[in-house]
């Protein structure tokens, strides 16, 4: 399992507005959280110009995330699992064979010097034979998203930062504007 993690450090902005409270750690962690929303989808579409032929709402599917509340102050996204299965790849059926987009181009759907091929009965799925003697027949898998998200977690990191230094000081904005209208209405 690979992550990208947030942790937010707010000893100046408590010294600063002591008279918010609590407010100041709410207004962090929806920060955090809102940078975190932001990260997942410029993640998504970064990862889709590695992998062009899945589509950004799949990508997102597989990035799981932990809020952030008030009394925990960090946040992290992740990605598990195993290798996607062929048919998320936009395959095509040509004459030397079935085609999935892998990377920038199609190539040849293929283990091996096994060919990669479609059952009509399956839809859209593609198998590929077990062995070279063998009858029996498996799915064929693509690259896993762990892995591209492993290659990509400095972008994620980076991302994350610029996220938090634009949505923490908007938070807190309004965290402290609400303050002030609840004390007034006092």
């Amino acid at each position: 399992m690979i992550s990208v993690s947030v942790q937010a450090d707010l000893r100046e902005a408590r010294k600063m507005f002591r008279e918010l409270g609590p407010g100041v750690d709410r207004a962090a962690s929806r920060a955090l959280n809102d940078a975190m929303t932001t990260v997942i989808a410029k993640g998504a579409r970064e990862m889709k110009k590695t992998l062009p032929g899945l589509n950004v709402s799949t990508i997102k599917s597989h990035i799981k995330r932990q809020r952030a509340t008030f009394r925990r102050l960090s946040t992290d996204i992740w990605t598990s699992g195993f290798p996607l299965s062929g048919h998320l790849f936009k395959p095509a059926a040509t004459r030397k064979g079935i085609t999935v987009k892998l990377g920038k181009r199609r190539t040849l759907a293929r283990v091996g010097s096994r060919k990669a091929f479609q059952v009509a009965k399956f839809g859209t799925k593609v198998f590929v034979r077990r062995s070279s003697t063998d009858r029996r027949i498996r799915l064929f898998r693509g690259p896993s998203l762990p892995g591209v998200f492993r290659a990509r977690t400095a972008e994620f990191q980076r991302i994350a930062r610029e996220r938090w230094a634009v949505t923490f000081p908007s938070r807190l904005r309004f965290e402290i504007e609400k303050a002030s209208a609840k004390a007034a209405s006092r």
